[in-house]
Order: C-alpha cells, then sequence, then structure tokens
C-alpha cells in the first residue's frame, strides 16, 4: 500500500489581520514605505495572491499632501506586490493561495521609490508567515 506524501499547508488558513510593513530610513536619499494589508484565506485554487483595494483604502500623502499622480500609486502597489509574491515563492512547504486586502498606503513627498515598496511587500510576507506558524490571526501589540 502506497502513501500519497502530503500536500503542503495553503497559506493562510486563517485571516490574519493588521500586517504593518514599516520599511523607512533616514538618510540623505532616504526610503519611505509604511503598509497595512489583511491577508485572508483565497478560493482554494493556489493560485498565488490576489491584492484587493477597498473602496475605504487610506492612501496618505506625505506632509504636504498635495496633488498626486495615481499612475505612481499603481507603480508602488504593484512593486509592493512583487515583494509579497517573491518572499512567499521563497518558501516551498506553502501553497500560496491569498487574498491580501490593502487598508493603508503611506507615501513620503520625497523619499518614497518602488524598491521602497518592494522592500515592504516582503517585509509584510515574512510578518504574515510568521503569525502563520504562531497560528496568530489577530492583530499583534507592537
Amino acid at each position: 500500500m502506497s502513501v500519497m506524501p502530503e500536500e503542503p499547508p495553503r497559506f493562510p488558513s486563517h485571516p490574519i489581520r493588521e500586517v504593518e510593513a514599516r520599511y523607512v530610513k533616514q538618510a540623505v536619499c532616504g526610503v519611505f514605505a509604511v503598509v497595512t494589508v489583511d491577508f485572508e484565506p483565497g478560493h482554494g485554487a493556489g493560485n498565488g495572491i490576489e491584492l484587493a483595494i477597498p473602496t475605504d483604502v487610506c492612501f496618505v500623502f506625505g506632509r504636504n499632501g498635495g496633488d498626486h499622480d495615481y499612475r505612481v500609486v499603481f507603480g508602488y502597489l504593484d512593486a509592493f506586490a512583487k515583494g509579497m509574491l517573491e518572499e512567499l515563492a521563497a518558501n516551498q512547504q506553502i501553497i500560496m493561495d491569498a487574498k491580501v486586502i490593502l487598508r493603508r498606503m503611506v507615501i513620503h513627498d520625497v523619499d518614497s521609490n518602488e524598491r521602497s515598496f518592494h522592500t515592504a511587500g516582503k517585509m509584510a510576507a515574512r510578518t504574515a508567515l510568521e503569525r502563520a506558524l504562531d497560528g496568530c490571526p489577530a492583530e499583534t501589540s507592537q
């Protein structure tokens, strides 16, 4: 009698809320990306991640809060999603099946860039994986 290999667990198996990625460094050419997301179990297809942007999401644009080209915002979101995918794909012991819901995104007028948001995406995925392994679906104290 042969034993079928066990399928890797799906990530996430439960909601992981209020995952904040804060990649901020002060320097001459600083970096700035702050993003808060929720990880929800996907639809069972194991197709990776789906990034959802609710209509009530909070975008914070630096101290001046001036006019912003939303094409830049979507570039930052794309970089954030790519960072999450890279981090999660590096973990071969899981099947990615997540709906990631954007809750808050803070953009600095000068120091935000795609690289910063890419790193923040990796940080968010790493934090969510750690919390999933801990079995902690609720937000953690900071």
